[in-house]
């Protein structure tokens, strides 16, 4: 990340460094340079008017009468959805073309912010109503988001605006992770059901316990190596490991232990099916990944299954990166299994082990690494 130093006068060499660097940079973006048509015109400078005027949210409805008014319009109602995504994706409006979202835009993104700051900092409001107070607990404590604690805090005389439009706000903070709603099996272990609450990983302030991240050897189970999403950039904002613990949230079941949720601050544990268990934590600018293996020895099943594990994290994490405009690249490692798991030490690319295997000189020792050994069960072909 690059660092400018500036004053506070007019004639400061800098400065000029400084609009090198932003222009650099914004011409990077990926939509600089590109035509758009002038019809579009009118219909932008329209939001852009109803956004200084205050008005948060507007029905689709809404702009579809606006643009059929204008003297310049969009004929097409295929071309409004692009001329509506296409400013969703440089960050004017909140526009989400699927089941449930498509008839609202959001014209104001800053306030879909707002709504979930509501409620993280909403306990000087809670603390005065004390029939509430456990339901704030659980959620400050361990995410957990229920339905009485949301009417709680966005009431219709604190907060119209979030009151009026709940049902689309809990949507949109579900179709970009920012919360979402566990699964659980049932009783009998043989079919998985939706609880009634959200969990929001952002929330989480409790600390893992050594032994989630640090797994002791087991002759019962087996742990695969610790797959690693290297952010290239030597940066990852913690928002984006909240966001990939929410997208799994909605692919697995969360792992229960002496019937705890196994969710903490920057780690989350799943249940991949009943033999096996997925650990993700965040370091730094690396989310690790790592399975254990319960109760079945057949190489082939598990294989197949940490690798459909491996493809679907990368996936979330790609589209979580495009939804929030960022540019980061992520490169695949292996840890050392020698390592100790709570560090960044002894990270191999996965490239690296294709080929051959590679001498580790991350202890006192050196020693020699079995590629096929640390890819097996990652890569159905490693």
């Amino acid at each position: 990340m690059d660092t400018i130093a500036i004053d506070n006068t007019q004639c400061d060499p800098k400065l000029e460094d400084l609009k090198i660097r932003i222009f650099e940079l914004a011409s990077k973006q990926p939509h600089w340079g590109e035509e758009k048509p002038a019809r579009w015109l009118p219909l932008e400078h329209a939001i852009m008017g109803m956004k200084a005027s205050g008005v948060k949210v507007a029905p689709l409805s809404l702009i579809e009468e606006i643009n059929r008014s204008s003297s310049v319009k969009i004929d097409e109602r295929d071309e409004l959805k692009v001329f509506l995504s296409f400013q969703h994706e440089i960050g004017t409006i909140l526009y989400f073309n699927t089941e449930g979202l498509r008839e609202k835009i959001v014209l104001d993104p800053q306030w879909m912010i707002d709504a979930l700051k509501s409620l993280i900092s909403a306990k000087a409001f809670i603390r005065r109503n004390p029939v509430i107070i456990k339901k704030w607990c659980a959620f400050e404590d361990k995410g957990k988001l229920t339905h009485e604690l949301i009417d709680a805090i966005w009431t219709k005389n604190e907060r119209p605006d979030f009151y009026d439009n709940k049902e689309y706000l809990i949507l949109v903070m579900e179709k970009l992770h920012i919360i979402a709603r566990p699964m659980s099996y049932t009783t009998d272990g043989k079919s998985i059901k939706e609880e009634n609450y959200y969990l929001a990983p952002c929330i989480l302030r409790q600390q893992t316990p050594k032994e989630i991240i640090c797994p002791e050897k087991d002759s019962k189970k087996e742990h695969t190596s610790a797959l690693c999403f290297v952010c290239k950039g030597k940066f990852l904002p913690p928002p984006i490991f909240h966001r990939l613990v929410g997208a799994c949230l909605t692919h697995w079941p969360i792992a229960k232990q002496r019937n705890e949720n196994l969710i903490y601050c920057g780690c989350c544990v799943f249940d991949i099916d009943n033999y096996h268990r997925l650990s993700l934590h965040f370091l730094g600018h690396v989310i690790f990944a790592r399975v254990t293996i319960m109760g079945v020895k057949d190489i082939s099943r598990s294989s197949k299954r940490c690798s459909e594990v491996r493809k679907l994290i990368f996936e979330n994490l790609l589209k979580i990166i495009g939804n929030l405009g960022q540019s980061l690249e992520f490169q695949q490692h292996i840890q050392c299994p020698l390592c100790d798991a709570d560090s960044l030490e002894g990270l191999i690319t996965v490239q690296q082990l294709q080929n051959k295997n590679i001498v580790c000189h991350a202890h006192v020792k050196s020693h020699t690494l079995e590629s096929q050994q640390l890819l097996q069960y990652w890569f159905e072909d490693g």
